[in-house]
């Protein structure tokens, strides 16, 4: 990783090699190139948008999303989760059939099967394989578990997060997520996967910039139990409520509205964000 000039070689760099990594461990390299941004969409870890940008020359190019606020608080293998789960979206448009606009069908689904990530609209087992909302958890010992692991035992590490992140899932939720734990839970003695004790971020929070380096750094040489829910997001999930919770992400302070509102805390001027 030494050849990051800037830190945003570093930061999109990153993720530039690790879709260049599973192109040719998971779809033998027949993916086009996109460009990577990163994006903080409410209750979206990733998603990506076809023919999103255009040259000079008139050459369109596909957008692959990512949600940095996921960074801090979630293993490191769920962001290569959803990024894998949007490369077969782009592996579908250009060599598939896509039906209607987000749409998972069976074509998409069973090449996410293929590539090791079992589709389920719970993201456990038993749920619906398509549908307009699926989600996916890993197949354990499958292609994408194996490269998973391959490239995160080379080195692979991020270096940036975002320093509001979503806060940690709250007691209730993570009771209900810790009973759900099936394949992201799986023993891997690499030391490169590890992860950040919860109780160190419900006590940090906000984040400490200086803390939150030390921190990540420890993961190198401490083996600690991820705390990570199986089910990664890429999709939207539908509120049939009008009224939505908007949460404070530094002092938890929390308002109820309308979809979609711009909020900030008059406390914390910062942001609100909008719970599921």
């Amino acid at each position: 990783m030494s050849d990051f000039k800037t830190s945003t070689d570093e930061a999109y760099g990153l993720f530039e090699n690790a879709y260049t990594f599973f192109n040719e461990r998971l779809f033998e390299s027949t993916l086009p190139p996109c460009i990577i941004t990163f994006q903080r969409q409410a209750r979206l870890m990733g998603y990506v948008s076809f023919k999103r940008w255009v040259n000079t020359e008139g050459k369109t190019i596909d957008e692959l999303a990512i949600n940095p606020t996921y960074f801090a608080n979630y293993h490191i293998s769920s962001i290569l989760q959803t990024l894998c789960h949007e490369m077969v979206h782009i592996w579908q448009e250009h060599f598939g059939k896509p039906t209607r606009s987000g749409y998972h069908n069976h074509e998409w689904s069973n090449k996410m099967k293929k590539i090791g990530l079992m589709p389920s609209s719970t993201g456990e087992p038993g749920g619906a394989m398509v549908g307009q909302n699926v989600s996916d958890y890993v197949i354990e010992g499958g292609p994408f578990d194996k490269a998973c692991g391959e490239l995160l035992s080379s080195g692979f590490k991020l270096r940036w997060y975002d320093t509001v992140p979503l806060p940690p899932p709250t007691p209730r939720q993570q009771n209900k997520l810790q009973s759900n734990v099936i394949s992201l839970e799986r023993k891997i003695e690499s030391r490169l996967l590890s992860e950040i004790d919860e109780k160190d971020i419900y006590a940090n929070f906000p984040v400490d910039l200086a803390d939150l380096a030390r921190r990540f750094d420890e993961q190198e040489s401490e083996s600690r139990k991820p705390v990570v829910p199986t089910r990664v997001e890429t999709s939207k999930i539908k509120n049939r409520s009008n009224r939505h919770k908007y949460v404070c992400p530094r002092c938890y302070m929390q308002v109820w509205g309308k979809p979609d509102l711009a909020v900030k805390c008059g406390k914390c001027d910062v942001d609100l964000y909008e719970e599921d």
